[in-house]
């Protein structure tokens, strides 16, 4: 699942252009361990299923891109994928995706987009992000400190010439004035912000004129010259990026344009790193007037963008040149913590007002993902508005489950390291975010929306003022999760949410940074690790208080914060680590690894890294939780035998080699057959009893199992093989799935699957993200357009007293 333009990331990330302010570090770490890998034949009265005999029941499966509502959150499509950093530079990317050598990458050079746009085996999209380019002014000097004065350089900017000269046409930027992107931002779009624009800032040199006037600078028609009050010249000062055709030509627009308000521009070009120096000394030895600069990524939510840029926290850091305006910075404040979504909403909205009003910036454009995808050899990548193109429904053309896609990269980009607990970077994340799941997961719909994923559902309460069962005084909220039943790690293990609370407080997440050692299940945590090296930076969720797993339920966690922001759940989704490998390896004896396998429970399995080749490879997970069992689909007319055969092996790494080895697991203690319906729920025979059948060993690792169909009422069903066997004294499941059509002995067999409006409705729902009230709040809202629930009949039960890490701190 590779998000091409930005990384997708559970927190936000601020990046100055080409220079990053981590707000919070990517919350993940390495394991080690094993993982399983397996092949399996079927049959069914001489059929044998392929992939490509059930793809016309999958809806929008021949799409080569297709609208993020289209996007079914199932996963993995693609057979392998292979990460490369052997490019020297961008055409020779591109020359390798023209030999059918790369699949996808995302490009700026206009030359290369518009080249790759006459081609026909590829598709450019453009899509709106979250950075932008913009003016910035020094509020520690006049007449820059003026709104009068940012008004009037704002009439100067004509953004339908930044639309066709420097976006070209919309193929490189958005020109748009919005402090928050419509496209990008949707539910915290203000209207009454742009109204104001079109009456007091839209291009219009000869209202500039008299904005300049009112800032109290005079113009002298005899010499042509603005001058200060005092009389002396005013040429405005302007710095801009040199050797960046963006930067450079939205500085000759704006110096033509101020030519016509008589306004003479003195533009400086300087190198980018200079640009932000200027920017990073104390407000006070500024000598700037006014500058181009950027930000790559801040947030995708809208208040929590604005609030870092021009809040309190904004002013701290100098990230908008001494502005300082208190109702702002206490009206964004409040927008971040309220515990209403509505209220976040408004207040965001208003803001947005103010800022148009009083301009701490121009803005100029907004930045775009400008991708470019292989649609000759794959298809089912889909638009994701502000992030760029999502990859996770990606297929070979006519096929899945197989085909490697080759994702490259300029060498120089080449990751220092491949241990997620070390050195968390912008060019290990596209690697690492295939390997593990999270609580939640963004919308590829609405990028500040988060879905149910592993927590099904969760509950907050908000407003409370109580005390910790350790004593531990607590001033916000709880968020209670509901975890999924069904999710195992790689390696079989089943994942709880012991799993995720054990992560909280090995990676960190509340920030203890402590000297004293800290103890969780008997490991003793080295805080001091993350002190000494500064690759590290966790603690990204500093109001964490407690979290306790349920002592009578190991799928629910209870987190106390001292916090009761609506926006707060984005801050939770970690990565989710595997306790019973991580417990054996302190962070101490990790973080100074520069390689490591990773085992997680996510869609792809590692398959291993080498920097020396430059080269990283994935390979699809047959038993991922949300495998879409349409993919492998047989159809019996009723009264015909169904026939499985399963080859249970695990892989287990080697240490000496980095290698994994294949293990076959001949002494599984069950292998089952289990029935039921996509929408989650079991299936029964139609005597009533469990439609269960049990599987019988063949030889060494091999099992099978023969299902009768006249006991099954026609239909469309889930077939899961569920092989339990035990290792290192964990319980470990094997998992794979498909799907069957069993028809009417009386009817003509169908070639393709029914529809899923033939599936029995769910049992449960999903539920949606951001509590929208100050109450106690369980959303809802179902996720997928085929699967109503998907793969939820394996129900893995695991006993209390066994599991590690029911409390922490």
């Amino acid at each position: 699942m590779v998000e091409i333009g930005l990384a997708s990331m559970s927190h936000f990330r601020a990046r100055r252009e080409f220079k990053e302010l981590s707000l919070s570090a990517l919350l993940v770490a390495a394991l080690l361990g094993a993982l399983l890998v397996s092949s399996s034949a079927i049959s069914a009265q001489g059929f044998t299923p392929t992939a490509q005999s059930v793809y016309p029941g999958l809806a929008n499966f021949t799409t080569s891109i297709k609208s993020a509502s289209a996007v079914d959150y199932h996963f993995p499509y693609v057979g392998k994928q292979v990460f490369e950093w052997t490019y020297t530079n961008p055409q020779a990317i591109y020359e390798a995706m023209t030999a059918g050598q790369a699949d996808i990458n995302s490009f700026t050079d206009i030359s290369i987009l518009q080249a790759a746009e006459s081609n026909p085996m590829f598709n450019v999209t453009s899509i709106p992000t979250f950075g932008f380019g913009q003016i910035q002014f020094n509020f520690f000097k006049y007449p820059y400190n003026n709104t009068f004065f940012r008004q009037g350089i704002a009439s100067l900017i004509d953004y339908s010439s930044l639309q066709s000269t420097v976006c070209h046409g919309g193929l490189t930027c958005e020109a748009s004035p919005e402090f928050l992107l419509n496209s990008s931002y949707p539910q915290f779009y203000s209207q009454a912000a742009m109204n104001f624009y079109q009456q007091h800032e839209s291009y219009n040199p000869s209202r500039a004129i008299t904005d300049f006037e009112l800032a109290g600078l005079h113009y002298n028609a005899n010499t042509g010259t603005w001058t200060y009050p005092n009389g002396t010249a005013f040429q405005a000062a302007f710095l801009y990026w040199a050797g960046n055709d963006p930067s450079t030509e939205q500085a000759q627009l704006l110096k033509s344009a101020a030519a016509l308000a008589n306004m003479t521009i003195n533009l400086q070009g300087e190198s980018i790193t200079t640009i932000i120096d200027a920017t990073s000394v104390p407000y006070a030895q500024q000598t700037w007037g006014m500058l181009w600069l950027g930000w790559v990524f801040v947030s995708q939510i809208g208040p929590l963008q604005l609030e870092y840029l021009f809040g309190q926290q904004g002013y701290t850091y100098e990230n908008a040149g001494g502005f300082y305006n208190k109702t702002i910075f206490n009206m964004l404040q409040q927008a971040v913590e309220t515990s209403s979504l509505t209220q976040s909403e408004s207040i965001t909205d208003q803001v947005q007002l103010y800022l148009q009003q009083q301009l701490p910036y121009i803005i100029l454009w907004w930045n775009v993902a400008d991708t470019v995808v292989n649609v000759r050899d794959f298809q089912g990548y889909a638009i994701s508005p502000g992030f760029g193109i999502s990859t996770d429904n990606v297929h070979p053309n006519g096929s899945a489950l197989s085909g490697t896609f080759y994702i490259p990269d300029v060498s120089s980009d080449i990751p220092a390291a491949m241990d997620i607990y070390s050195a968390p970077a912008a060019s290990e994340d596209s690697v690492l975010y295939p390997l593990y799941d999270t609580p939640f997961i963004t919308s590829i719909s609405n990028p500040a929306e988060l879905l149910p994923w592993i927590a099904q559902n969760w509950t907050v309460k908000t407003g409370l003022n109580i005390s910790t069962p350790d004593g531990n005084l607590v001033n916000g909220e709880t968020v209670t999760m509901n975890f999924a039943h069904n999710v195992t790690f790689q390696d079989g293990v089943p994942l709880t949410a012991a799993d995720y609370n054990f992560t909280l407080w090995y990676l960190d997440e509340a920030g203890i940074n402590s000297t004293k050692p800290y103890s969780i299940d008997g490991m003793v945590l080295n805080y001091t690790a993350e002190t000494a090296n500064a690759g590290l930076s966790y603690g990204a969720i500093p109001e964490l208080v407690y979290s306790q797993v349920s002592p009578t339920n190991p799928y629910q966690v209870t987190l106390y914060l001292n916090t009761s922001s609506v926006w707060e759940l984005y801050k939770l989704n970690s990565f989710i680590l595997p306790e019973h490998i991580f417990l054996h390896t302190p962070p101490q004896n990790l973080y100074q690894k520069l390689y490591i396998n990773e085992l997680g429970s996510g869609a792809y399995v590692w398959d291993g890294y080498s920097k020396s080749a430059a080269l990283a490879e994935l390979n699809a997970n047959l038993a991922y939780w949300k495998f879409n069992p349409l993919l492998l689909w047989s159809n019996v007319t009723q009264g015909g035998t169904y026939n499985e055969e399963a080859n249970v092996t695990t892989i287990v790494w080697d240490n000496t080699t980095d290698l994994f080895n294949t293990v076959p697991i001949t002494n599984a203690s069950s292998v089952q057959m289990q029935v039921g319906y996509l929408s989650g729920a079991s299936a029964k025979f139609t005597n009533g009893q469990p439609a269960v059948v049990s599987m019988t060993q063949s030889s060494g690792s091999v099992y099978t199992g023969s299902l009768n169909t006249a006991n099954l009422a026609p239909g469309l069903y889930e077939i899961t093989l569920n092989a339990t066997y035990t290792a290192g004294g964990i319980v470990h499941h094997w998992l794979r799935f498909y799907s069957l059509t069993v028809s009417p002995s009386h009817s003509t067999t169908s070639s393709t699957p029914p529809s899923s409006s033939s599936v029995p409705p769910s049992s449960s729902s999903s539920p949606s993200t951001v509590p929208t009230s100050p109450s106690t709040t369980t959303a809802v809202k179902e996720i997928s357009t085929i699967l109503i629930a998907g793969i939820v009949v394996v129900v893995i039960v695991v006993i209390v007293g066994l599991v590690f890490g029911l409390r922490r701190r």
